[in-house]
């Protein structure tokens, strides 16, 4: 972000650039060039040392997929179990993807490794509704766990409403339907002493 805004930006002096830079770095980072004084020279040899320190791809890499296998695993899903799963999956595939690893071809595993991270009902109704005949993807995967979760809220939010409204109990009603339901318990009577 800082060389999108900052740094190509020509109308700014290197000197200039360098004060933006410090002034949004915290911890190691501001360490690595808190020392340099604000001059033209010093931009290029903060750039360098933050560069030589912090572009360690496979790091980052590692990083991310270390993310991926340590989603919390549930073991009874709710609406917010699968959409925060859903939300780190797709944060931690989208770097991985900008850092140019090939995560369109990762599918089968990542359903394999995200299996095992939600619970076994919500897993065999995933394999229900696909064609067992064919390999899934992971945007079938992501789609199906998205529908899960707005259905889940959506009969949350229906039992609220029928939790909060009161319970009428209808009266029993005299007559056939009395008759009936003392014929129909005198009969199970019959048939358990029988």
């Amino acid at each position: 972000m800082f060389k999108a805004v900052i740094h190509t930006d020509t109308k700014l002096t290197l000197c200039e650039k360098l004060y933006y830079l410090r002034s949004h770095l915290a911890g190691e980072a501001f360490d690595l060039i808190k020392n340099l004084t604000l001059t033209d020279e010093n931009y290029n040899t903060a750039l360098e040392l933050l560069e030589n320190r912090y572009d360690n791809i496979p790091k980052i890499v590692n990083y991310h997929v270390n993310c991926i296998l340590e989603l919390p695993s549930f073991t009874k899903c709710t609406s917010e179990h699968l959409r925060s799963l859903i939300a780190n999956v797709k944060l931690h595939l989208g770097a991985l993807k900008n850092l140019e690893q090939p995560v369109d071809k990762w599918d089968i595993l990542l359903i394999n490794i995200l299996a095992k991270k939600v619970d076994s009902y919500t897993y065999r109704g995933f394999h229900l509704e696909r064609d067992a005949k064919v390999v899934p993807s992971m945007a079938e995967f992501t789609t199906f766990l998205e529908k899960r979760a707005i259905a889940m809220e959506n009969t949350a939010e229906e039992k609220l409403t029928a939790e909060k409204q009161p319970h009428k109990q209808q009266p029993m009603k005299s007559g056939k339907a009395s008759f009936v339901a003392s014929g129909v318990a005198s009969n199970i009577n019959t048939c358990a002493a029988a």
